[in-house]
């Protein structure tokens, strides 16, 4: 999707490269931004591999097979860099047991701090071209 934004800035007449520098190694990519921004990809497989960092926000997609202490790790990264007003982390998941980690933080313990959105299937919204292009 980067590709759409810089073709976009381009078709606008304005010529600003997005991301400055892309780093690949193992297990980790790093993508430097024009202004200054740095997103990390990291793996969560152990909580040491995260200490040290200073977030402004993370996701994890599927925390479902992510380790309780790796979210409590990350929870503990946001100090911010003072470049987010608002810092935060987005989890992205399908439901998991009612005894794993997810439910304690975002049903039973009912914090404020900690919100959830249930949807289904259903909620997404297709555009007309991919139910064509997908024969739906």
């Amino acid at each position: 999707e980067l590709e759409l934004y810089q073709k976009a800035l381009r078709s606008a007449g304005i010529e600003l490269k997005l991301v400055t520098k892309a780093i690949h190694s193992d297990g980790k990519m790093e993508i430097l931004f024009f202004n200054g921004s740095r997103l990390l990809f990291r793996a969560c497989d152990m909580e040491r591999k995260l200490s040290g960092y200073t977030l402004d926000f993370f996701g994890i997609d599927e925390p479902v097979d992510v380790a309780e202490q790796i979210f409590t790790q990350l929870i503990g990264r946001i100090s911010g860099t003072g470049n987010l007003k608002n810092k935060f982390g987005l989890l992205t998941t399908n439901p998991g047991s009612d005894l794993h980690w997810l439910y304690k933080y975002f049903y039973l313990m009912k914090l404020d701090r900690y919100i959830h959105i249930d949807t289904t299937t259903y909620d997404n919204v297709l555009s007309e071209l991919y139910l064509r292009y997908s024969g739906l």
